[in-house]
C-alpha cells in the first residue's frame, strides 16, 4: 500500500492510502516517533482523518492493509509537518537564526521548473550571517516560490511591506514578484503587491502599502 497525506492544518490531516486486492480493511495510525504503533484505529475505508494534532510538529502516519484470515500487510510510513498557526504582525524575517540551506520554521518553497530554488545562504547577506538566495539557472527560466507562515491581518486595517532585495550582475535583469493568497502554493497565489527588474548588485528597499 502507498499512503498520500493532504489537507493539512494545524490540528488535522487526511490520510489516503491505496487499495489493496483483498484487504477487508485498514489500520491507521499517527505518532511522533516513526515506531511501530501500539494502537490503531480499524477503517472499512481507505481514507481517514486525523484530529487532535499539535501545531508546526513532525508526524509519522501509517497505514496497514487487513485481509481475511486474520492477515496483515506490513505497516507503510510516511511523514509529514502539521500547520503552523498564524503569525501576529509586526512580522520579521532575516534568516540569520538559520542554518543555510535549510529555511526558518512554518517557511515553505515550491519549485516549479525542476531547476534551482530558494535557500538560505551566508553568500553575500545584507544582515550577518543570513540571507535567502534564488541561484538562476542559465538553461531554465525562474518559477520558484518560498511562502512566509500564515500571518494574521485585521479586515478594515492598511498595513506595510518592507524588504531589502539585489541582483546578482547589472547585465543579467531578474524579476522578484511578492503575492498573497490563502495557501502555501504557487496556485493560491493571486493577489499582487510588488513586481519588481532587479538590476542593481546593491541591496535596495522595496516599500508597498
Amino acid at each position: 500500500s502507498s499512503l498520500v497525506v493532504s489537507n493539512i492544518t494545524t490540528t488535522g490531516a487526511t490520510l489516503s492510502a491505496s487499495a489493496v486486492s483483498g484487504a477487508t480493511g485498514y489500520r491507521f495510525a499517527v505518532n511522533t516517533t516513526g515506531a511501530i504503533p501500539t494502537t490503531s484505529t480499524l477503517s472499512a475505508s481507505t481514507s481517514f482523518n486525523l484530529t487532535g494534532l499539535s501545531a508546526n510538529t513532525i508526524y509519522y502516519a501509517m497505514v496497514q492493509a487487513v485481509c481475511s484470515g486474520g492477515n496483515s500487510s506490513p505497516w507503510f510510513t510516511t511523514s509529514f509537518t502539521s500547520g503552523c498557526t498564524a503569525f501576529s504582525v509586526p512580522y520579521f524575517e532575516n534568516f540569520d537564526l538559520t542554518t543555510p540551506p535549510l529555511l526558518p520554521a512554518c517557511m515553505v518553497k515550491q519549485d516549479l521548473n525542476g531547476g534551482t530554488t530558494w535557500n538560505s545562504s551566508s553568500n553575500q547577506p545584507r544582515s550577518a550571517p543570513n540571507c535567502i538566495v534564488y541561484n538562476w539557472n542559465a538553461s531554465l527560466p525562474g518559477d520558484d516560490w518560498f511562502f512566509t507562515p500564515p500571518i494574521r491581518l485585521t479586515a478594515g486595517l492598511s498595513y506595510w511591506l518592507s524588504y531589502y532585495t539585489r541582483g546578482d550582475a547589472t547585465n543579467n535583469p531578474e524579476k522578484l514578484e511578492v503575492k498573497y493568497g490563502t495557501a502555501n502554493n504557487a496556485a493560491a497565489m493571486v493577489n499582487s503587491l510588488t513586481s519588481n527588474i532587479i538590476t542593481s548588485t546593491a541591496y535596495f528597499q522595496v516599500l508597498k502599502s
